[in-house]
């Protein structure tokens, strides 16, 4: 699972956290921020798309995608619990090697 699904569920566990996010308009490919706040989680995480108007370097962003997209192709773990700690043995690289 990726790190905004596990966010987002935990709504569900804290008293006083409300998700919100920022609506989007996508076309082409190409997504729109309507910097309009709409209650409950986004569909799916943009953080790709900000790297890229952060101006993160082309094959960054395109190992990003192709992580992104093995994991979501694992499919949905269970979400994470608040007093839950996980130990990485090792860290995906960003880069190829």
């Amino acid at each position: 699972a990726t790190h905004y699904h596990e966010l987002t569920s935990l709504e569900a566990s804290l008293e006083h956290l409300v998700n919100v996010h920022v609506a989007t308009l996508e076309q082409n490919g190409q997504v729109t921020f309507l910097h309009k706040i709409e209650p409950g989680p986004a569909d799916k995480s943009y953080g790709i798309h900000v790297a890229k108007i952060a101006g993160l370097p082309a094959d960054l962003l395109k190992r990003a995608d192709a992580i992104l997209t093995q994991l979501e192709s694992q499919g949905q773990e269970n979400p994470i619990s608040i007093n839950q700690r996980n130990v990485v043995n090792e860290q995906m690289s960003l880069f190829d090697e």
